[in-house]
C-alpha cells in the first residue's frame, strides 16, 4: 500500500474509531486499474450491527446533490432530456404508489413531496 493510501485508511479508521462515523468504504481506480479497495467500520453504531465491506450500501444523503444535479444539467443543457419529464420516462418502477407524476424539476428542488429516506429516531440506512 502507497503512502497516500495508508493515510486514507488511517484517517478514516481514525474517524471510526472516534465515533464520528459507523463506517467507512473507499475504493479508487485509474485507468481500470484497482488502487485501494478498502471499508472499515459497522453498518450501524451499534456492537450487533454487521460489519461494513465493500459491498455495503450507505446513504451518502446530501452530497448526492450536487453529483446528481450536475449531471442531470449537463443533460438539459444538451437537450438530452427536459426538466419537466417524468421521472417515470427514465425509470418506470419509480411510478408505483401515486409517483408517476413527478418530475426532474420537483426532485431537483425539492418539491416532489417524497419523504425523508433517514429512518426516524436514527441514522442507519435501510
Amino acid at each position: 500500500m502507497s503512502k497516500f493510501q495508508d493515510l486514507i485508511t488511517h484517517r478514516l479508521q481514525d474517524r471510526i474509531d472516534a465515533g464520528a462515523m459507523s463506517a467507512a468504504a473507499v475504493r479508487i481506480e485509474q485507468r481500470g486499474e484497482v488502487l485501494l479497495d478498502w471499508a472499515g467500520g459497522r453498518r450501524d453504531f451499534t456492537a450487533e450491527s454487521d460489519a461494513a465491506n465493500t459491498e455495503s450500501v450507505f446513504h451518502i444523503a446530501s452530497i448526492s446533490k450536487p453529483m446528481v444535479t450536475t449531471g442531470v444539467s449537463k443533460l438539459i443543457e444538451r437537450g438530452l432530456i427536459d426538466a419537466d419529464d417524468a421521472i417515470v420516462e427514465y425509470v418506470p418502477e419509480f411510478g408505483l404508489h401515486g409517483k408517476e407524476k413527478i418530475t426532474l424539476r420537483h426532485c431537483l428542488t425539492h418539491a416532489s413531496g417524497l419523504p425523508d429516506m433517514w429512518r426516524r429516531g436514527g441514522n442507519s440506512a435501510p
